[in-house]
């Protein structure tokens, strides 16, 4: 009796193996995608949070001509530039 595979089981099998390649890389592009939108989310948040701080500290400095106050501030990173513009 000859031991081994035949051609239908070897086939069977790449099929499969194909199958969870297909599907474990869709699950790291996803993850990828997912990631990358949540570093933009992050960084938009450290934006906003510059800003206001930037407007605590110019509300709080006496010497600012508040009724001409345009305050600008912009971050970049690996997805781009965000900017902020406040008039207080």
């Amino acid at each position: 009796m000859k031991k081994g595979f035949t051609l239908i089981e070897v086939v069977v099998a790449l099929a499969l193996l194909i199958i969870v390649v297909a599907v474990v890389s869709t699950a790291f592009a996803l993850t990828g995608r997912v990631n990358a939108a949540a570093n933009q989310k992050i960084t938009a948040q450290q934006v906003a949070v510059n800003a206001t701080e930037e407007l605590r500290y110019l509300a709080i400095n006496e010497s600012t001509d508040k009724d001409s106050l345009l305050v600008s501030l912009s971050e970049t990173d690996l997805f781009g530039t965000y900017n902020v513009l406040s008039a207080v």
